[in-house]
């Protein structure tokens, strides 16, 4: 009867040993998680705030760009980026070749295009404001030099002066394939200079 007892005492003392435990193992899981989701929400908000007054600053915007360009010759372009101090841009534009003299310089070019663009802001760690806006871009364009589009990938470089940020320049450096229905398309290359101003922003 005794060693009954003793076994029954055993069994009620590992039952409530183990009751103890996942009680201690529900409330550290909880604790945890509390301040994790504490944590996170912190975070991101901070993140809000952090970005939230670059959208001032002139992103995300509607500009107008005009310039000089090897494959697009001299063109001008609307080109928007959004939505804060990193995201995307969408462009397209349209020119005459006057400079180079392609085959098919008496006829319009036009270019049209997407890229992903990153400001100054988020390369520092938010420590500066948004003046440079930094780009990969790809697109196509009706160039002078074939009758057929082209296509084409550019690393483009905005800035923009003053408190306003509204009046800039920019520049781009590039490469891309024509002759596409050949077995082997032409490579080619392309450099663009010019002024820019933000219509909206």
């Amino acid at each position: 009867m005794m060693k009954k007892y003793k076994i029954l005492a055993l069994g009620l003392l590992m039952s409530a040993s183990m009751s103890a435990m996942a009680q201690d193992v529900k409330y550290a899981t909880g604790k945890a998680l509390t301040e994790t989701t504490t944590e996170v929400t912190n975070n991101m908000n901070n993140l809000v705030q952090k970005t939230s007054r670059y959208h001032g600053a002139g992103i995300p915007y509607l500009g107008f760009f005009a310039g000089a360009s090897h494959l697009n010759g001299e063109f001008v372009r609307l080109k928007t980026c959004f939505p804060g101090i990193t995201g995307f841009n969408a462009f397209g534009g349209v020119g005459k070749e006057y400079i180079f003299n392609g085959e098919y310089s008496k006829d319009m070019t036009w270019h049209a295009g997407l890229g992903y663009y990153a400001t100054d802001a988020l390369l520092s760690g938010y420590e500066e404001d948004t003046k440079n806006i930094l780009s990969i871009d790809i697109y196509a364009a009706k160039t002078a030099y074939y009758k057929d589009p082209v296509l084409a990938a550019q690393f483009e470089w905005d800035h923009f002066f003053g408190d306003a940020k509204r009046f800039g320049v920019f520049g781009a450096v590039g490469f891309g394939f024509g002759d596409l229905d050949a077995d082997e398309p032409d490579l080619l290359w392309d450099v663009t200079v010019g002024v820019s101003i933000k219509i909206f922003k």
